[in-house]
């Protein structure tokens, strides 16, 4: 059960990558590069604030650079600076790293605000994670 769970949130968060990069498959790296010039300029507007700059950044990291470490930080920056996508991204990354209950319990914080910030995927894993107990 915990492995289909594992495999249904990596699914809807490729997803919402996907969708964020506006690309079809998320392999289309080419289309989630950023030019060496502008990181800098964009981690300036992460940390000033800018949700979007944040998860451009954590992307980048993720699936072209496959840097989990500062993807997930850009991806914690995403969350903090209110955008759904961060908040969404950073709660399902959550309960699929660790079991513990604090874990649990900060992923149903990202998660309770990215759907009150209009994430529709978050309910659904909300929902998947009451009927598991979580």
């Amino acid at each position: 059960m915990r492995r289909h769970f594992f495999i249904v949130t990596l699914m809807i968060l490729l997803s919402v990558f996907s969708a964020s990069a506006q690309t079809a498959p998320v392999s289309g790296n080419e289309d989630l590069t950023i030019p060496e010039g502008d990181i800098t300029s964009l981690q300036y507007q992460a940390l000033q604030g800018s949700g979007s700059a944040a998860l451009r950044l954590s992307l980048f990291y993720l699936f072209v650079k496959y840097d989990n470490v500062k993807g997930m930080y850009w991806t914690t920056i995403s969350a903090e600076d209110g955008d759904p996508k961060g908040m969404y991204s950073l709660g399902v990354y959550l309960i699929q790293q660790n079991s513990d209950h604090a874990s649990a319990l900060r992923a149903r914080f990202w998660l309770e605000r990215a759907k009150a910030a209009g994430n529709p995927l978050a309910s659904e894993v909300l929902h998947e994670m009451d009927k598991q107990g979580r």
